[in-house]
């Protein structure tokens, strides 16, 4: 049989999985996409050995009594298990895509997990070995942690991920680590080792449970976000924009911009490139500085806030006081950089595109543009 791209899913009221018989005659099968209820022993069993299956995307659940025996199994899939494949997605518990990933040997250059139900830190240390193994060809990775369980202390540390920083040729990096109501180990020093790392890097995303006020009567200050809030700065994103020479994206969930005093130190190379960061938080408490910091700093740089994937929030993260203030930044460096662009390049005023950023800016102000 000649097919090549096969997407499984069974009505949810009558799961079955797909029958042996037939996924053993699909020789020329590339990708395969299975919903849930379809990860059984023999299925992985059918696939493992396709010789050019190169993507495969799995959602779904097994109980403890399919682990174990799949468990039993990694002997006979070690031996070229998925010898080709590229591009893997796994939707699953932290023991399931361990145990899968160990058998895989294929080239893996896109590597999504994500795992929702309570995860340790020593699992999520395990997943980050499994991971490394394919350091020599991962392009594109992203984790996605929605439980982690939190440490004897009552935090998460990034240092859990610390055998990641083996896949050095990674790309696309996209982390989201969260414990919910609990606080999260990341810092300027966390990352400098990802600039040290990972400086192949295009795209870097790193999440957590944001801070949020607790109920009244209740004894501590905040549920979620950093173990200390001014760990993170606008700062420590210099040596990561200067070791990773491509790196035109970031997002973090939170920055601190306190400390930010104006014009860069002389020592701090300028980035020409363009370079978009987002947050959904950012602690500012001089708005100008921040502005001149970033506009002579950055020549063609953005800030704004977002919370990826969620539209609605991201609208509501922009008309928030926070929002305001980003806004406001943001029309001070589109000026400095309109008037570079005018000496530089003789560009009439009149010839200017008005940037987005001043329509946002009008708006909040209330003025007609």
């Amino acid at each position: 049989m000649n097919l090549k791209h096969l997407r499984y899913l069974p009505p949810s009221d009558e799961p079955q999985p797909p029958p042996i018989d037939f996924l053993s005659h699909l020789a020329q099968l590339s990708t395969f996409i299975g919903d849930i209820d379809t990860f059984t022993i023999e299925g992985i069993q059918a696939l493992a050995h396709k010789p050019m299956l190169k993507k495969m995307h799995f959602i779904t659940y097994c109980d403890n009594d399919m682990v174990l025996n799949f468990k039993s199994e990694q002997s006979y899939l070690n031996a070229g298990a998925f010898g080709v494949l590229e591009d893997l997605r796994l939707d699953h518990t932290a023991r399931i895509i361990n145990a899968l990933l160990s058998v895989v040997t294929g080239p893996l250059r896109t590597l999504t997990c994500t795992i929702e139900s309570s995860t340790s830190p020593k699992e999520v240390q395990q997943l980050a070995t499994v991971v490394s193994r394919f350091r020599l060809t991962l392009r594109e990775l992203c984790l996605n942690l929605y439980d982690v369980l939190p440490r004897e202390k009552n935090f998460g540390s990034w240092k859990d991920l610390a055998k990641l920083a083996r896949c050095n040729k990674v790309e696309r990096l996209a982390i989201v680590y969260q414990l919910p109501g609990h606080t999260f180990q990341f810092s300027d020093e966390d990352l400098l080792g990802v600039a040290q790392s990972y400086n192949q890097l295009r795209h870097l995303s790193i999440g957590w449970m944001p801070k949020t006020p607790l109920a009244e009567g209740q004894s501590n200050d905040a549920v979620g976000g950093l173990e200390d809030e001014k760990s993170l700065t606008v700062l420590g994103l210099v040596p990561l924009l200067q070791a990773c020479s491509k790196l035109q994206y970031i997002h973090l969930t939170s920055i601190n911009a306190e400390d930010v005093r104006g014009h860069p130190p002389s020592e701090i190379v300028v980035i020409e490139r363009a370079v978009h960061i987002t947050t959904q938080s950012m602690e500012i408490l001089f708005p100008f500085k921040v502005a001149l910091f970033l506009s002579s700093w950055l020549l063609d740089g953005y800030l704004d806030l977002s919370e990826p994937d969620d539209e609605e929030a991201t609208q509501a993260l922009r008309s928030s006081d926070n929002g305001r203030q980003i806004t406001f930044i943001m029309v001070i460096m589109e000026s400095f950089r309109c008037h570079r662009r005018m000496v530089e390049q003789c560009i009439p005023f009149d010839h200017l595109e008005t940037p987005e950023f001043t329509n946002r800016f009008v708006e909040m102000m209330k003025l007609k543009p």
